[in-house]
């Protein structure tokens, strides 16, 4: 099963690769200190965070786009202050273009 799933991952990295980004949302937390009565995330029970990993394995796939605005969203992503800083460095050392806003 392991290689069946490895083989559908290359292929999907295939096809983004093709796909051309002008923006690139990125929820990585879902972890937030405020009950917002309109947002979606209040009604979320768990508290998971996307490894940076899986965000620098995301960048390397669309680094070859000219252009790219990233928006750092989620829950609070000020709770995982170390992502966002390894988010922006890298964001800066890879691409030439790009827009970064952190909401």
């Amino acid at each position: 099963m392991s290689f069946v799933n490895n083989k559908l991952k290359l292929v999907s990295e295939e096809i983004a690769r093709k796909i051309r980004l002008s923006s690139l949302w990125l929820f990585i937390t879902d972890k937030c200190n405020l009950s917002c009565e309109y947002c979606f995330f209040k009604h979320r029970r768990n508290n998971d965070t996307i490894s940076f990993h899986k965000i620098q394995r995301l960048f390397d796939i669309f680094r070859d786009d000219k252009y790219l605005n990233i928006v750092i969203s989620g829950g609070e992503p000020c709770f995982e202050w170390g992502i966002v800083k390894k988010i922006m460095r890298y964001v800066k050392n890879n691409f030439s273009k790009f827009d970064l806003m952190l909401e």
